[in-house]
């Protein structure tokens, strides 16, 4: 790339000293000594050699600086363990640290030229808070958020991830920079504890509830037995009370299998 940058500058200075150094001498060829003219024609090849090996020499020199420092850059995000990926505006990936890389199981070249949506979303990836972030991130504002993105082999992982915009030296937005930290297991975490405070509910509303019913079946029953232990009733109000029972067992056993598979 850099070759490339310095052969199209070249080419141009090269285009612009023949055109504008041909103008140029025809004036003076019409305003100066026929001896100093020739002077100048004799040496506008050394001049123009001379010239633009010090633009090229400034212009490599500033072009060194800048690479520099990209590398000295990357060499820094690759030992990170953070996902760190930058896009362009169009969100082409340009450039995936080492922890991207591995992590996703994408190779260089099969993330350069690809967006996120294109490589990691899937099913259960929430657009909206996708294009909520995009939005805000436009609109210069710092933000973050929580998504589902899909391994290469179709692996679901959580992501937090935190998009930046990258300017220019007029202020304009030319990239983002993406980080990404996984919380696969942080979700797991507390979706597991969704799950339990649900079941210590059920349990509560059994305790509340369901217990109560035969608990007061029960209470009473026992209660006309006391005041007449010698009716005629006596065996049904037995075979309520053990009916009660028996419904009062069923909900201690419900309970303990609640409390057993927490």
């Amino acid at each position: 790339m850099k070759g490339v940058r310095i052969a199209l500058l070249y080419t141009t200075l090269g285009i612009l000293w023949i055109t504008l150094g041909d103008h140029l001498m025809e004036s003076l060829q019409m305003h100066v000594d026929p001896w100093l003219f020739a002077l100048v024609d004799s040496v506008k090849g050394i001049l123009y050699i001379f010239v633009t090996g010090i633009l090229l020499f400034l212009i490599m020199k500033k072009i060194g600086v800048n690479e520099v420092e990209s590398v000295r850059m990357g060499e820094v995000l690759n030992k990170v363990n953070n996902l760190v990926s930058i896009t362009d505006l169009q969100h082409s990936i340009t450039w995936a640290n080492q922890a991207f890389l591995n992590f996703t199981g994408y190779s260089s070249v099969e993330v350069i030229g690809k967006t996120h949506a294109e490589l990691l979303h899937g099913p259960k990836t929430d657009q909206k808070v996708i294009k909520d972030t995009v939005e805000k991130v436009l609109a210069r504002e710092g933000t973050s958020a929580e998504v589902v993105n899909y391994k290469k082999n179709g692996e679901l992982y959580w992501t937090q991830f935190t998009l930046t915009p990258l300017f220019n030296k007029s202020g304009k937005i030319e990239s983002f920079i993406s980080v990404e930290n996984i919380i696969t297991e942080r979700k797991q975490r507390e979706e597991e504890l969704v799950i339990k405070d649900a079941k210590l509910k059920a349990i509560s509303w059994l305790n509340s509830h369901e217990i109560r019913k035969p608990v007061a079946s029960i209470l009473a029953i026992t209660a006309l037995i006391d005041a007449e232990y010698d009716t005629a009733d006596l065996p049904k109000l037995i075979e309520l009370l053990q009916s009660c029972t028996l419904e009062l067992d069923h909900i201690i056993h419900v309970i303990n299998d609640e409390v057993s598979s927490k």
